[in-house]
């Protein structure tokens, strides 16, 4: 198979896992059969967002029409660098953070537009040394040319998306 991350909502107070018909069960029997699976879970909350899990900065590969980032105006390209005013390093990080809000919470987020694929490139290498003062002072070169704050209103998973 090619499944290599299943994604499941789980209640954040008491870990259960809550995606409808799904049981530890059946996870345990599915990472037997699939020993590279990484289980991946989730608050309610979601963004709407796609992007490449094992890179060094959380840049927007697809916005999906109809979801809260769609309708906060996010681009693919944009490159997260934060949320509610703590720092977003990964699209692992920016999950970690949505999966402490509510459906319905309304988030600001701090994101990049328009950087080039060298200028991108380059946030990647740095970002990728530890604590790296030239990766810090080359973020806020960039977050004062092309930073954008962007309020979005957090949807539910599986809920159908507002009528225009």
């Amino acid at each position: 198979s090619g499944l290599t991350t299943l994604y499941l909502l789980q209640d954040q107070s008491t870990g259960k896992i809550v995606t409808p018909g799904v049981t530890q069960d059946s996870i345990d029997e599915l990472r037997r059969a699939l020993p590279a699976l990484s289980v991946d879970y989730r608050g309610p909350a979601f963004l709407g967002v796609k992007a490449m899990a094992n890179v060094t900065i959380c840049r927007i590969d697809e916005v999906p029409g109809g979801t809260p980032a769609d309708r906060a105006k996010l681009m693919a390209g944009d490159v997260v660098i934060g949320f509610d005013d703590k720092p977003v390093a990964s699209f692992q990080d920016l999950v970690k953070l949505i999966g402490t809000k509510q459906p319905g919470d309304v988030i600001k987020l701090e994101v990049l537009r328009g950087a080039d694929e060298n200028e991108m490139d380059a946030l990647e290498r740095l970002k990728a040394k530890p604590e790296s003062d030239a990766a810090k002072e080359y973020l806020e070169k960039l977050r004062e040319r092309m930073g954008k704050k962007i309020d979005v209103t957090l949807g539910e998973w599986g809920a159908k998306p507002p009528q225009p």
